[in-house]
Order: structure tokens, then sequence, then C-alpha cells
């Protein structure tokens, strides 16, 4: 099964106009081929490029520093680009690693919305808050999703955060609609400088999420077959409401052919999908390529 995605993007600075890292940024997304997740039919989606057909604009916002250690942005903004995605995660196909499959009705991939985000650097740690738009036109705050994450740094490229969710209007498995707030956790850790790994955890309502919880643990490490390149592995959870468990476990390696083309090939296990005995267990062999201008 073979997928494609192009992404083109903008950035312009205006520190001229506004002071001091101020900038916009406006990017294009289309996606060609089949979820192949509807095939597979896991609940965590093994593969995070993987959506129905579309053509979009993606994200669009402009962001400025304010006195006191203050930024803000405000436009369509993916969410995890600021919150939830363990940075040590990112190399890793799996959607999971984006955000926690717990979270409902963040602005991100394939549809980030119309949001506000606002950051404050303490001496020993960050705070960040953000609003975002859930409504189905991006731009209405008719159903929005709220999020508060502390961000504690430590050590050398290590991190903990902390965060917590709302959102203000959901459906329920009985059909009503109501508001629903959670929280998850993410460690970055830097071992070395050539071996990090993450921890990542959420939790559900289970309401309103057929995902009670999830959990994950990964490792990346450098020059395992190549000097400059990454290596690693991975195991999500999810815990199912009214069924099991299902567990994604990935392996990839990072193979640089020049500075802008890679490949990454990967092999993923996925037990017991969506928790149903019925549906198994599932292989997939992927081989990624990325082409950046």
């Amino acid at each position: 099964m073979t997928r494609a995605k192009l992404d083109i993007g903008v950035e312009r600075d205006f520190e001229s106009l506004f002071g001091e890292h101020s900038h916009a940024v406006v990017s294009y997304s289309l996606f060609r081929g089949k979820n192949a997740s509807d095939f597979v039919q896991d609940v965590q989606s093994f593969s995070n490029i993987d959506e129905a057909r579309y053509s979009k604009w993606y994200e669009a916002y402009f962001g400025a520093e304010l006195p006191y250690e203050f930024s803000y942005r405000i436009g369509l903004m993916d969410a995890t680009n600021d919150f939830i995605a363990p940075t040590y995660g990112d190399s890793f196909i799996n959607a999971s690693m984006g955000f926690s499959p717990t979270i409902l009705g963040l602005s991100t991939f394939p549809t980030p919305k119309l949001g506000l985000f606002v950051t404050k650097k303490m001496p020993q740690w960050t705070l960040k808050i953000a609003s975002y738009s859930d409504a189905e036109d991006r731009l209405s705050f008719s159903d929005s999703f709220q999020i508060l994450e502390v961000e504690i740094p430590y050590g050398t490229e290590s991190s903990i955060r902390l965060g917590t969710w709302h959102h203000t209007g959901l459906e329920t498995r009985a059909g009503d609609v109501r508001s629903t707030s959670d929280f998850y956790a993410v460690l970055d850790h830097a071992i070395s400088a050539s071996l990090n790994g993450f921890v990542q955890f959420g939790n559900a309502n289970t309401h309103f999420n057929e995902i009670k919880t999830h959990w994950s643990i990964g490792l990346n490490y450098k020059g395992l077959f190549y000097e400059d390149d990454f290596s690693g592995a991975m195991v999500s959870k999810v815990d199912v409401y009214g069924a099991s468990s299902e567990t994604a476990i990935e392996l990839y390696t990072n193979i640089t052919i020049s500075d802008n083309v890679g490949l990454k090939p990967g092999l993923i296990y996925i037990h017991n999908i969506a928790g149903d005995g019925a549906l198994g267990n599932a292989t997939i062999v992927n081989l990624r390529l990325s082409i950046s201008f």
C-alpha cells in the first residue's frame, strides 16, 4: 500500500515591525493514498501520515515575544508542536508518539484549528497555555479545547512535562454532549549524546473515549548501523473500553542518503488489534522516503 504526503511552507520574520522573534508561518498540505489503519483496524494509527485523501491549508499563524519572558502565537496551529508530543518520539511513525490517543479534540493533523498559544518562561520551568477551536469550520469557538502544560527541564536536553486539558463539548457514548477534562505526562531523557528515550502516559474518561489509558516507552540510539543516524525501538499500549488492550511495537532505523533525502525502514508488530481477539495480530513492514528542500 503506497501513500504520499506533501507539505509546503513559508516563514517570514517581522522583527523590524513587531520586535524580536516576531514571525509568520503559512503552510499547505496534501495527502494521496489510503488510510492503512482502515485496513489494519488498529486504534493507535500505526502511521502518522495516514488519513482520508485531502488538500488543504495546514497552518497559518503569527507569533512574537513579549516583555517579561512571555511569548504568543495566534492562528491555525498544530498543537503538537508545543504540547504533548515526546521530543524523543518524533522519529517513530506510530501516531501515538505525536500525541496520546486518550486526548480528544486536539488541534493537530490532519486539520489544525484557530487558537491562541501563550507561554511564560520561569527560571526553572516553563508554563504553556492555549485555547483552540474544535468546530467544524476550524474558526469558531462554539466548541473549544483548552490545554495547560508545565515543562521542567533538567540535566542535558531532558525534561518532565505535566499537562491537563479540557474540552467544552464532546458527544458521550449515550449521545449527549458534555464537557470533559483529563491529564497526561511525558518524560524525555537524554542518557548520552548517542542514547535518549521517552516515557508517555495519558488517561481518558470512557464515557467519551474507547481508550481508557495509554502508555508508551521508547529508546533511540545513534550509530547502531550508520555513524550519524539514529535507530530506535518503542512499545505503546492502550487499554480499550469493553475489550482488552492493544500493544504496538515498532523498530526503525534512519538512513541518510544526502542532506535532503532520507530513508526510514521499519518493522511494526501490533498485538491484539483494537483489543479484540477476533482481529488477531498484524506485522507491518514500512519504508518511508523523505525529501526536503
